[in-house]
């Protein structure tokens, strides 16, 4: 059958079974073997699912959000909405008296055809989402109390670690897994690690946050930092530095992801033009190319 002649057959059993809660045309356009996810399921265990759906959303409907079909697949993504006047045993929470609120679903669906039946289907449905209408999953708590103790942890992350007056609160303010730009950085012992090489070359090397802002899980730090170059370094750019003597200040700003205490991942940037005007490697504001 050709490609639309099976989307035919899918929107026909979204809307007569899904939609109509007609048990007849589940025969029609289930094969007796249909496989669900692996498992034989066949046309009975889709009229039992229907029925269990009328009787806690009995206005359920599914609207299709896209349609696509290659050979013998189409694929549906589909939205869900009804009111909760019955009771419900859902797959996942259990057993729910009537709420009488809406609840959406959402979900995708894979149809394999053949001989103009459905013999197949893969699905995935965000049942989390309808955990969290249900009650039974409580969404994460951003209350300003939680966002001020994030910040504390990234405060104490700038002064205990970063400006060395309790270098081992690393391990309780930086997950072993943290990731620092995407990729892993090594646990809190990288951190030291790196802080230690930043030292060696500026030995009074010094953080000032400059502003703080917390959201959710987030918090963004505006830096600036301040350290005498008493020691050559090499730099990620600019290749070896020799030392100068000079007080070199550096900016940037770093967005932190706080869970449970800890930072789990870390993103950063540093102007890096300004830092090499003042190592004379790079050209300052109106001065010609070296």
């Amino acid at each position: 059958m050709s490609t639309e002649e099976n989307k035919t057959i899918v929107r026909r059993f979204v809307d007569a079974v899904w939609n109509r809660a007609n048990l007849a045309a589940a025969d029609e356009l289930l094969a007796e073997d249909a496989l669900a996810n692996g498992r034989v399921v066949g046309p009975q265990a889709v009229r039992e699912a229907t029925r269990r759906n009328a009787v806690a959303r009995p206005d359920l409907s599914y609207i299709i959000e896209d349609l696509i079909a290659e050979g013998d697949r189409v694929v549906v993504r589909w939205t869900g909405r009804g009111t909760h006047l019955g009771d419900w045993d859902h797959p996942v929470f259990g057993h729910h008296a009537p709420t009488g609120q809406v609840v959406t679903s959402t979900g995708v669906n894979i149809f394999r055809l053949a001989g103009g039946k459905i013999v197949e289907r893969w699905d995935v449905r965000d049942e989390l989402g309808v955990g969290r209408q249900l009650g039974n999953i409580l969404p994460p708590d951003y209350s300003p109390a939680v966002l001020e103790a994030n910040k504390a942890v990234v405060r104490r992350l700038y002064d205990a670690v970063y400006n060395r007056t309790n270098p081992a609160a690393a391990h309780d303010l930086i997950a072993e897994d943290v990731l620092g730009n995407g990729r892993p950085f090594g646990g809190p012992q990288a951190v030291l690690d790196n802080v230690a090489s930043l030292v060696a070359a500026r030995p009074d090397l010094h953080y000032t946050i400059n502003t703080l802002v917390a959201e959710g899980d987030l918090v963004v730090v505006r830096w600036t930092s301040h350290g005498t170059l008493r020691e050559g370094f090499n730099h990620p750019l600019f290749g070896h530095v020799s030392s100068t003597g000079q007080v070199l200040e550096e900016t940037g700003i770093n967005i932190h992801r706080i869970v449970n205490g800890k930072v789990v991942e870390t993103w950063g940037m540093k102007d890096s033009v300004h830092l090499g005007q003042q190592l004379g490697v790079m050209p300052s504001p109106g001065q010609p190319p070296a």
